[in-house]
């Protein structure tokens, strides 16, 4: 069974998770539940080769919506993330190009500290939990 165990705070959630094999895992995000990277390359209209920390599982970020930071409001909703490869894609595509270097977000609907067990446990957002024990903290 996992142990995890999160805070969340005004501006971070940070987890820290204990596997059934003793391994352990960590996670800080956002408190909004936003992910955050940069863009290294705009491959096509709809797909953005970007650099990120979040070590997420195939089909975390699908759905989430995507906004760089230097624009107001969502522009696209994440179709797909290749964390092998970097690529994110995009719907619909981005109506201009992107800088090398554009910061953005990404944002899911989830609360930050499922959100965070979910990095934590490797587990996909359409996707059920793994049996854990959560002890969560807050100052919010």
């Amino acid at each position: 069974m996992w142990r995890i165990c999160i805070d969340t705070g005004g501006t971070f959630t940070d987890g820290v998770a204990v596997d059934p094999e003793g391994r352990v895992h960590r996670a800080k995000i956002l408190s909004t539940s936003a992910l955050r990277g940069r863009v290294i390359r705009q491959a096509s209209a709809d797909q953005l080769e970007i650099e990120e920390s979040w070590d997420a599982p195939a089909g975390l970020v699908k759905g989430f919506r995507f906004r760089p930071l230097d624009r107001d409001g969502a522009i696209a909703t994440v179709v797909d993330h290749d964390a092998a490869t970097g690529l994110l894609r995009l719907s619909p595509a981005l109506d201009g190009p992107l800088a090398e270097g554009t910061a953005f977000e990404i944002t899911s609907d989830e609360e930050a500290p499922l959100l965070a067990a979910r990095l934590l446990t490797g587990t996909g957002s359409a996707t059920a939990l793994p049996p854990s024990r959560m002890r969560l903290a807050t100052t919010l």
